[in-house]
């Protein structure tokens, strides 16, 4: 039989917390991936930033079936955490690769030239590849160029590829483009093109020439 003493050790011992020894939660594997390594990642998994622009009617980007931010890689990167923005700053091709929508209807404007502006500084005068298509609209809201292509072309000379559809002239003031290697115009919306495209200045690095007028007219003239 239990005597007093005995019951009361037992009832210690039996309430008493089983503590068990801390250890540190481990981390993800992409944690331990060096910086370099996770550069890399980053460097593929950039092809491009999309960047549309659309009009105030429209609730969301055509053609989009996820948040906007998804098709800016180098953006949503950034924004993960502050390895990984660190990382994403230090990265300026991340930001160099750009594809833009642009529309000469009346549009959200300033978060679309903020972001635009945002990539071009951040891309810290590395070669651009941009890939531009311009949205014809009759009677437009420009009788100028766009204000996203007037920003585009403060930084023709860090063009490496430039690829554009469009019924405006472009180069209209010719432009030097120092490290231009690949150039790809061609028309929209239009059946008499005209005289759309002037010459560069200078392109003394360019390797590849596209043209794509359409198949019916004859009197477009590509001025090189």
């Amino acid at each position: 039989m239990l005597d007093s003493e005995n019951i009361r050790e037992t009832v210690e011992i039996s309430v008493e917390p089983q503590i068990q020894p801390r250890t540190s939660q481990p981390s993800l594997l992409i944690d331990r991936l060096a910086n370099e390594l996770l550069s890399l990642i980053f460097d593929f998994t950039c092809e491009e930033n999309l960047l549309q622009e659309y009009p105030r009617t429209n609730e969301k980007p055509t053609g989009l079936t996820s948040p906007v931010i998804s098709y800016l890689p180098a953006l949503a990167i950034s924004a993960v955490c502050a390895r990984w923005r660190s990382l994403a700053l230090a990265l300026p091709d991340l930001w160099a690769r750009l594809k833009l929508k642009i529309t000469e209807e009346q549009t959200i404007l300033d978060a679309f030239m903020a972001t635009l502006q945002l990539c071009l500084d951040r891309s810290a005068q590395t070669p651009l590849v941009l890939d531009v298509f311009i949205d014809y609209i009759k009677d437009g809201l420009y009788d100028d160029n766009p204000p996203a292509l007037n920003l585009l072309l403060q930084y023709s000379s860090c063009w490496k590829k430039f690829r554009c559809r469009t019924d405006r002239h472009i180069f209209e003031n010719p432009l030097s483009l120092p490290i231009l290697e690949d150039l790809s115009l061609g028309c929209v919306g239009m059946d008499d093109v005209g005289d759309i495209f002037y010459s560069p200045r200078a392109a003394p690095k360019l390797r590849a020439l596209e043209i794509d007028l359409p198949p019916s007219d004859t009197d477009s003239r590509l001025l090189f």
